[in-house]
């Protein structure tokens, strides 16, 4: 989303620039609340390789 904020800044002059940031919020929230989900699928993954 960052990436898509900066080339809608840098290539469409700024046009619809807030749109990624709108949509980053709810996905941090998502991403923050299933940290300790993300976490234990990285240990399961280490374990099978």
């Amino acid at each position: 989303m960052v990436g898509a904020f900066i080339t809608q800044v840098a290539v469409f002059d700024g046009e619809y620039a807030a749109t990624p940031l709108i949509l980053m919020v709810p996905l941090l929230v998502i991403a923050w609340a299933r940290r300790e989900d993300v976490a234990g699928l990285k240990r399961l993954l280490r374990r099978a390789a």
